[in-house]
């Protein structure tokens, strides 16, 4: 009997003895390493290579006339160790659309699977197809002596799909003897070539070549999990660039107002295209067109050192900028520094900011205003002006017989409005008293300011403002205006104490819209801390401690009973505690 191995413990059964005998014989069973065992049958669990040999069998018969034993029966068992799993070797990565190789098992007998365990085995070996990407294993078994492999050999075999293009940007175009920049791709692993299909491969990128007219083609590649892609073009072309110089009617410095011609003279071919630069200030073009090789005739308007300005191109390709330095001698000049807004007799300085060095006289106009004092010819002026409105300020310069009028405008502003309305001279109110004081002329753009501020609060920078007024007092208001301009006025307000409450006697909440509301009333600006109204049995109906809210004669939103009703009002007048009672009748 032959036994396979597997992880040692394959239960065995040697069979009993023939059963013809009697039933009452005694089966005896010896084996290899002094194994023992007694029964028709001996199963070996756990075997293992020692358990290989010859196992006996023998039974014994009791009768009358003494024990008889039989002869012995023999059995042999050979325990075979389970072979290791086979050796796979071969290709296991392939490329979409490439030829498949049989995967190579080294062993015997060699069984394949799809399932690591279970499952029925063959003898052919696996195949994929590679027209569609994926992962694909499969296992083998090798069987020795009949006895297959406990463990199966895994193999898996993927196909991969072929990568896209790498991603370039075609055309590319140079100027001669332009910086040209390492050529460029977004892909993995690049593989450059100078051939569509075929040719060496390089893992650098190539330069392109800038120094003459031309034009070239690249190739690139990328591979991802071994597969190429196919090839990406990308086109590179050098243009040609051409060059020249400016030429000049005459010499280039000339007085304002006077012209110059200009010209190219250079490489340029028929379809070369032209961009004169002429100044955006001072210059104007008196005929020619910007676009042409030239003749430009120009008129410079302004003193000061010029350039006219020259590109030629082809197909995008520029020259170097060609630069013509131009010196105009001008007339002289300056420039009047004054505030654009001044207030009305208010002293402001005039003065040049700039003006011509070499400038012989400086005559000053300053359109109805007043100068006060001044340093030298030129400035600065302290100057005021009476009359609002706006003003011209001119001035005469001259170098050498060359005269030129600068001029600047001033606009004089009239001071703000800050006449006070709300209280009438001469009235007097209660101490602590609230009145609505109000700027006669209100202007969104001004700043308005109360004082003195105690009286107003947080409320002492708006146009209207309540002002709680607690002694005699001035109240000012001061007003500036979006230009600076600024003014005052006040008015002296006279106070006396009023502390006195009237309480009405009776009320009738009926929702007649008449005597509804039992409320306290008062002449002065009083502090209440407490309104609080009782019922005959001493029981709060009303409580508060705001001055404006009264008793509409319910409690909890229930109507009380008609009858009378004590109240007491405690309150702060001119800074002293007060404490007023007083009954109250509600009627229905």
């Amino acid at each position: 009997m032959k036994v396979c191995l597997e992880s040692g413990i394959t239960p065995v059964m040697l069979g009993a003895i023939p059963l013809n005998i009697d039933t009452g014989a005694t089966i005896n069973w010896t084996g290899p390493g002094g194994r023992t065992a007694t029964g028709p049958t001996w199963t070996l669990t756990n075997v293992d290579p020692t358990f290989t040999g010859t196992y006996t069998a023998s039974y014994t018969v009791s009768n009358p006339q003494g024990d008889q034993t039989s002869t012995k029966t023999k059995a042999t068992v050979t325990v075979i160790p389970t072979p290791p799993a086979p050796v796979l070797s071969g290709r296991t990565k392939y490329c979409v659309d490439e030829q498949f190789e049989n995967v190579v098992a080294t062993g015997q007998n060699i069984l394949w699977y799809t399932t690591a365990t279970g499952g029925t085995g063959t003898t052919l070996p696996p195949y994929v197809n590679t027209t569609l990407s994926g992962a694909y294993t499969f296992y083998a078994s090798q069987t020795i002596n009949n006895c297959e492999s406990k463990q199966r050999a895994p193999i898996t075999i993927t196909v991969a799909p072929k990568p896209q293009e790498p991603v370039v940007t075609t055309p590319i175009g140079y100027c001669e003897n332009a910086t040209p920049a390492t050529l460029t791709a977004v892909g993995d692993n690049l593989l450059w070539y100078y051939d569509p299909v075929g040719g060496l491969s390089s893992v650098n990128a190539p330069t392109p070549n800038t120094s003459v007219k031309d034009s070239f083609i690249y190739y690139v590649s990328q591979t991802v999990d071994g597969c190429e892609s196919d090839r990406a073009r990308i086109d590179v072309v050098i243009s040609f660039r051409p060059n020249g110089l400016i030429l000049v009617s005459r010499e280039p410095s000339i007085c304002e107002g006077d012209t110059l011609t200009f010209n190219y003279y250079g490489s340029g071919e028929a379809n070369t295209a032209y961009n004169w630069l002429i100044p955006q200030t001072n210059a104007e073009l008196v005929s020619g067109t910007p676009a042409t090789p030239g003749p430009l005739t120009v008129r410079f308007t302004e003193a000061g050192i010029y350039r006219i300005g020259l590109n030629t191109g082809n197909v995008g390709c520029y020259s170097e900028l060609y630069s013509q330095p131009v010196t105009i001698k001008g007339i002289p000049d300056g420039s009047i520094v004054v505030k654009d807004d001044i207030c009305n007799m208010a002293t402001e300085l005039v003065s040049l900011s700039t003006y011509t060095p070499t400038i012989d006289t400086f005559i000053w106009n300053f359109g109805g205003g007043t100068a006060t004092h001044f340093a030298t010819d030129q400035g600065p002026y302290g100057v005021y002006w009476s009359e609002p409105g706006e003003h011209i300020i001119s001035l005469i310069v001259t170098d050498e017989l060359c005269r030129d009028t600068v001029y600047d405008t001033v606009m004089i502003h009239a001071l703000p409005d800050a006449k006070i309305l709300g209280y009438t001279q001469g009235d007097v109110i209660c101490t602590s008293d609230s009145i609505k004081f109000q700027a006669n002329t209100i202007e969104p753009a001004s700043q308005y300011v109360w004082s003195p501020t105690r009286f107003f609060d947080n409320y002492d920078k708006l146009p209207v403002a309540f002002g709680r007024v607690d002694f005699d007092s001035k109240v000012k208001l001061q007003v500036t205006d979006e230009y600076g301009c600024t003014n005052a006025d006040s008015v002296a307000v006279k106070t006396k104490l009023c502390c006195d409450i009237s309480m009405p006697s009776a009320f009738t909440p009926n929702g007649d819209g008449k005597n509804d509301v039992f409320r306290m009333i008062s002449a002065g600006d009083l502090r209440i801390s407490s309104f609080r109204i009782v019922n005959r049995w001493g029981q709060t109906v009303f409580e508060t401690a705001d001055p404006r809210i009264g008793w509409d004669g319910n409690m909890n939103g229930k109507p009380q009973d008609m009858g009378s009703y004590a109240y007491s009002i405690r309150y702060k007048c001119a800074s002293k505690d007060t404490e007023q009672h007083g009954e109250v009748t509600l009627i229905r």
